[in-house]
């Protein structure tokens, strides 16, 4: 993804973002190839946390088939056992590989009663040198008060019987989570539909204990869990397989009753997936793979989450393509994740399951790594000049012109050479030596305030980092960078200025742009106008603009009427609450925030009646764009619909009523 967007950016691009990072930005080779390379390997040095190590069987990996299986962790070793195969046959395979060594993962040969049963879909711990494994709740034939405990050092299975009531088939789970607590010396299971209840089990006593949570949630559907330092956290969802998965959380503490409270989190959360995998390594919680509930299509889509940062992100990683699988196995180690094992594909269900078709297995053993953080290098070429400009204008050494404003209260040094580059104002100044300024080096400026100036200077050095949140303030910088013929500055201002414009705020632009003559400034407040044209009538400063500037005003309007094509009633949670009926409707009007009667100001009527007239019109054109401003054809002697009598040509004869030019209160 990151070599497809670098291939289609320029040269000079690529070598702007290489001397940023400090890369050099020459090359014996093809120049842009060369350049594409350099960039995409430190990007994923950037921005890529993790890298995968994939491989279809290492050589020094023996064949694993299983799906479902259990991935522990024993001394310097990696333990795999259980599962399903192709056919969904259960096996009591074991594997192990050896860390210290580079024989990979290979088989061991063991002795006893090793469970036949409960192969799939148990759960297991490490415990001293045993490695105990209990049946799942799918294995509800099974004799659920035993447990297998097969001895790591020679390999020999026995069965031991538990004390307690273990989870059993009335706690039915899809799935769980079997979380060590070797401080208490106890294996906490629980998940499933519900997390009212952790189940206990005593290593010591070989006992069941069923522990009641406060806070508990009746209806789960659970995903994930896992420790970090003494907490125990679980992932899952409130609202079915198709809701946001939510992160809750429990505090170990010994003595203290189990209680759960929710995890306030940011980022994007991975969407529900069954029979994925996850693991932690260092603070990073990784989890991967699986599918979507009723979907046969497996993913390798991957998120982590961050518990420093309490974060869910989509992982970032470079390195080979991980396969789409699920129910494979995974355990984290201090600089890695192991995967191994799973389906990549399982095919449509049908009524028996001997003629139904294998699943197609996963092999690959895949590892992801965490990567070194890149150490920061300072910028260089381009980079480093752009930065060494920002530093010049901050600090003003060297300087040779004063910029003198608010009436000599403020003072701020430049550069002549610099101002020249980026302004032909300053630059045919500098050019004539009868200028007051050019002898001086003193320039005067009094239609521009200090802070806007200094925001102009910035821009000019490359060290405007942003421009003001203020409709006001971005406006004063477009009228100094208009000034001064800054193309750029005006551009961007001209950018920002449309998507911070509101219709209150369309009037002061329109009269900038008419005052700087700037017709790409009339064209953004023509495109705002145009999406809420019937508000920008009734605002308070477009009525100033129309009694102050009534030429400007109407044809402005005519011209935006015809962009938006839209009826041209306001919202009626835009009007003020003294805004009055329009005129469409007949008589005199009153101000409605006044005691009942009371006619509107004399005062208030300039801006009102330039008002009123726009509306007039707006009205009409709106009508004729959108067809509703049809003639209606009536018979002398006839009345309309509302009862108005009408001449022989048709005109509504005058029934004594005074005129309707209403009186618009222009205190809006």
């Amino acid at each position: 993804m990151i070599q497809a967007v670098l291939g289609n950016l320029t040269t000079e691009d690529l070598e702007l973002l290489l001397a940023r990072r400090g890369l050099p930005t020459l090359s014996h080779e093809p120049l842009h190839e060369a350049l594409v390379d350099r960039l995409e390997d430190a990007l994923n040095d950037e921005f890529c946390r993790f890298e995968w190590e994939a491989g279809q069987v290492p050589e020094f990996h023996c064949e694993m088939e299983t799906a479902g299986g259990t991935m522990l962790t024993w001394n310097n070793s990696i333990l795999v056992w259980g599962g399903m195969d192709s056919k969904r046959k259960e096996h009591d395979s074991l594997w192990k590989w050896d860390l210290s060594s580079e024989t990979g993962f290979q088989p061991v040969e063991f002795r006893g009663w090793a469970p036949q049963k409960h192969q799939a879909g148990h759960y297991a711990a490490v415990w001293g040198d045993e490695l105990w494994v209990f049946p799942g709740p799918r294995n509800i034939c099974t004799q659920m008060h035993h447990v297998h405990c097969l001895n790591l050092r020679d390999a020999r299975w026995s069965q031991r019987t538990m004390r307690g009531e273990p989870p059993n088939c009335g706690h039915w789970r899809r799935n769980l989570s079997a979380i060590e607590d070797a401080d208490c010396g106890r294996l906490l299971v629980f998940g499933g539909p519900q997390m009212e209840a952790v189940h206990e089990f005593n290593f010591e006593r070989r006992e069941w204990k069923t522990l009641l949570c406060a806070d508990g949630l009746p209806t789960w559907t659970f995903s994930h869990a896992v420790r970090h330092h003494d907490w125990l956290y679980a992932c899952g969802s409130r609202h079915g397989e198709g809701g946001e998965l939510e992160m809750w959380a429990m505090h170990l503490a010994k003595g203290v009753a189990p209680r759960w409270g929710r995890c306030n989190t940011v980022g994007t959360p991975p969407p529900h997936r069954i029979h994925s995998s996850a693991a932690l390594v260092g603070a990073v919680w990784v989890v991967y793979g699986g599918r979507c509930p009723g979907k046969l299509t497996t993913t390798n889509a991957a998120h982590s989450y961050d518990f420093g940062a309490a974060r869910w992100d989509v992982l970032m990683a470079s390195g080979a393509t991980p396969q789409p699988r699920e129910w494979q196995c995974a355990t984290g180690l201090l600089d890695c994740v192991v995967v191994v094992g799973g389906r990549t594909d399982t095919p449509p269900e049908t009524p028996s399951l001997q003629s139904a078709p294998a699943d197609t297995m996963s092999r690959a053993v895949e590892i992801l790594w965490v990567r070194e953080r890149a150490e920061p290098r300072r910028a260089a070429g381009k980079a480093a000049l752009l930065e060494g400009m920002a530093a010049l204008g901050e600090s003003g050494r060297f300087s040779d012109v004063v910029l003198v404003a608010d009436g000599g209260a403020a003072r701020l040094p430049a550069h002549r050479a610099v101002l020249a580059m980026r302004s032909p104002v300053f630059d045919r100044m500098w050019r004539q030596d009868c200028m007051l300024e050019t002898r001086t080096a003193e320039v005067h400026i009094e239609d521009v305030d200090a802070g806007t100036l200094r925001a102009v200077l910035a821009h000019c050095y490359g060290g405007l980092a942003q421009l003001p949140r203020t409709h006001a303030g971005v406006l004063a910088i477009f009228r100094a960078a208009d000034k001064y013929d800054i193309s750029d500055l005006v551009a961007e201002c001209i950018d920002a200025l449309e998507e911070i414009t509101g219709c209150n705020d369309v009037a002061p632009l329109l009269q900038a742009a008419s005052e700087c003559a700037s017709e790409a400034l009339r064209a953004a407040a023509l495109r705002t106008a145009a999406r809420c044209l019937p508000n920008v009538v009734v605002s308070p400063a477009f009525g100033q603009l129309l009694a102050a500037q009534p030429g400007l005003a109407t044809g402005f309007l005519r011209e935006a009427a015809l962009k938006a094509k839209c009826t041209c009633e306001p919202d009626e949670d835009f009007l003020p609450a003294s805004v009055l009926v329009p005129p469409a409707d007949r008589g005199l009007a009153l101000r409605l925030d006044s005691p009942a009667g009371s006619p509107v100001a004399p005062a208030s009527l300039v801006d009102a009646a330039a008002q009123q007239d726009a509306w007039v019109e707006l009205l009409a054109l709106s009508r004729r764009l959108t067809g509703e401003d049809e003639e209606v054809e009536v018979e002398e002697g006839k009345e309309d619909e509302e009862g108005d009598e009408y001449d022989e040509e048709g005109e509504e004869e005058d029934d004594g009523d005074e005129e309707w030019d209403v009186e618009w209160n222009g205190n809006l």
